[in-house]
C-alpha cells in the first residue's frame, strides 16, 4: 500500500460547467456548501463556474453568490463551446493539487466527494461515479444503457460502462487529460484511458433540482456520436471487414441467386450493384466523418476563449489567468 500523501496545505479545485442554469443554482449553492465545509477538513477547496455563453441569468447569480464562499472564481467563456470543453477550460487555467468536477443540476450525489477525497489521499489517483439509476423516461435510458454498452465492447482502449464526469482527480491525471490533442474532448474516455488507479462508487442520481436539461433528443444523439467517434475506430475496421467479406464472396452470392431465382441476368446485376453501392455510400459517409476530425484537430485552434473582463477569483489563491495560455492547446 502507498503511503498517504500529506494533503494539508493542498488544494482541491471543483470544476463546474454552468449554462443557462438561473433557476437552480442558488439551490445547488445551498446543496453544496455541507459538502465544502467536510472536504475543508483535509483540503483546501475552490469553487470554479465555468459560464459556458449563458443567455440568463447565470453569470449575476454566480457573481452575487460569491460572497457565502471563501474560495470562489467564475471563468466567462465568450460563447457556448459545448460541455466537456467546458470542463477542459476549467481545468486549464486551475493551478491545483487535486480536482474534482460535477454538474450544477443537483443530480450528481455531491456528498460522495468527501469519499472521493478519502480515496485519493490514500491509494487511488483517480475516484469516479458510476451511475446505477437516474431519474428521465424509459426510452432515454434505454439509450444511454446501449450507447454506454456499445462503447465499453468497441473502444479502442478500456472505458467504464456507466460513468460519467463526476469525478475527483490528481494533478497528474489531469495534465494527461490536458496533453490530448483533441477538438472532440470526452473527459470520461481520457480518464479510462490514463490507466491510473481508479476507485469506482456506484450510486443513483438526484432528481434535477429544476429546470429542463440541455441535452434533449437530439443533442443526446449528437453528444452520444461525438463520444463514439472520439472513443474508437470501430466503424472504420467495421466496413473494411464487410467489403472483404461480401467481395469475397460475390461470386458464390451470384451463382446461388441464379440457380434459385427467376432473375434474368440484368435483374441480378441491378439488385447486386444497389447492394454494393450503398455498401460504399455507408463507407464513404463514416469516412467523411473521421477525416473531418483530422481536419479539425489539424487546424489547431484553439478549443474556447475567455472573456476576461468578466471572469476573476477570489481568494487566497494566485491562479493561472494568462489568455495566452488558456487559449490555446497545452
Amino acid at each position: 500500500m502507498r503511503r498517504k500523501e500529506k494533503t494539508q496545505d493542498a488544494l482541491l479545485s471543483i470544476v463546474i460547467p454552468v449554462y443557462n442554469e438561473a433557476l437552480i443554482l442558488e439551490k445547488f449553492f445551498d446543496l453544496i456548501k455541507p459538502t465544502i465545509a467536510s472536504l475543508e477538513k483535509r483540503n483546501k477547496v475552490l469553487l470554479i463556474f465555468v459560464d459556458n455563453g449563458s443567455t440568463d441569468e447565470t453569470y449575476s447569480i454566480l457573481t452575487n453568490g460569491a460572497d457565502d464562499f471563501r474560495n470562489f472564481g467564475v471563468l466567462k467563456l465568450t460563447r457556448n463551446f459545448g460541455y466537456e470543453t467546458a470542463i477542459i477550460a476549467g481545468l486549464t487555467h486551475v493551478n491545483s493539487d487535486f480536482y474534482a468536477v460535477c454538474d450544477s443540476d443537483g443530480e450528481d450525489p455531491i456528498e460522495l466527494f468527501t469519499e472521493f477525497q478519502s480515496a485519493l489521499l490514500s491509494d487511488y489517483d483517480v475516484a469516479i461515479g458510476i451511475r446505477r439509476g437516474r431519474h428521465e423516461n424509459f426510452l432515454t435510458r434505454k439509450f444511454r444503457e446501449f450507447s454506454y454498452i456499445l462503447l465499453s465492447r468497441v473502444s479502442d482502449e478500456p472505458f467504464v460502462v456507466g460513468a460519467g464526469n463526476f469525478s475527483m482527480f490528481k494533478k497528474v491525471v489531469r495534465d494527461i487529460i490536458l496533453k490530448e490533442n483533441n477538438s472532440f474532448p470526452f473527459m470520461r474516455a481520457s480518464l479510462s484511458r490514463s490507466g491510473y488507479t481508479t476507485a469506482k462508487f456506484i450510486h443513483n442520481r438526484n432528481p434535477r433540482l429544476g429546470g429542463m436539461s440541455k441535452y434533449r433528443k437530439i443533442p443526446l444523439l449528437k453528444f452520444a456520436l461525438a463520444g463514439f467517434l472520439t472513443t474508437t475506430t470501430w466503424p472504420l475496421r467495421l466496413v473494411s471487414y464487410l467489403s472483404l467479406i461480401l467481395f469475397s464472396l460475390l461470386p458464390m452470392i451470384t451463382i446461388i441467386t441464379i440457380l434459385i431465382s427467376r432473375l434474368t441476368t440484368a435483374h441480378l446485376f441491378v439488385a447486386l450493384l444497389t447492394f454494393y453501392s450503398s455498401i460504399i455510400v455507408l463507407a464513404l459517409g463514416i469516412l467523411a466523418m473521421y477525416l473531418a476530425r483530422v481536419y479539425k484537430n489539424s487546424l489547431g485552434r484553439p478549443l474556447f476563449y475567455v472573456d476576461w473582463n468578466k471572469s476573476y477569483v477570489q481568494g487566497q489563491f494566485n491562479l493561472n489567468l494568462d489568455p495566452r495560455i488558456i487559449d490555446s492547446k497545452t
